[in-house]
This record gives structure tokens, C-alpha cells and sequence, in this order.
């Protein structure tokens, strides 16, 4: 699994930290900027998951929908 994240939202490195705690083998990847600025400004947390958009209010609640794909 690989899991995108935008270094302009705010939740992504607490999303990285957890997702890598919670499963090892997942394949955290860092980018400037995924095109999704209306998701970031929102303050919501937010991620690709093997190229589906996926976005929560809360980080655990994206990483709980990203452990159940």
C-alpha cells in the first residue's frame, strides 16, 4: 500500500508517524503539493491511498479508513 500525503497540510506528519507505528509495510511518500488545496485549507486530514483520495476530520479517523482499505 502506498500512501500520499501533502506536506502542506497540516495532519502530515502525525499521519505519517502513526500510519508507520500502526503497520510498518506501508509506503509513506511526501510531496509538495497533491492538487487538493481546497481539502488542505479546510484543515481535514488528508491522503492518496494507491491513487484514491481519502479525507477525515480527524488524523485518527484517516488512519483508521486507510487500515480498512
Amino acid at each position: 500500500m502506498i500512501v500520499e500525503v501533502c506536506m502542506n497540510n497540516e495532519n502530515h506528519e502525525k499521519i505519517e508517524e502513526i500510519l508507520k507505528e500502526k503497520d510498518s509495510s506501508i509506503e509513506v511518500d511526501v510531496h509538495g503539493c497533491l492538487g487538493h488545496c481546497h481539502v488542505c485549507a479546510t484543515g481535514k486530514a488528508f491522503a492518496f491511498v494507491d491513487g484514491d483520495a481519502i479525507e477525515a476530520d480527524s488524523v485518527e479517523e484517516l488512519v483508521d479508513k486507510i487500515l480498512n482499505k
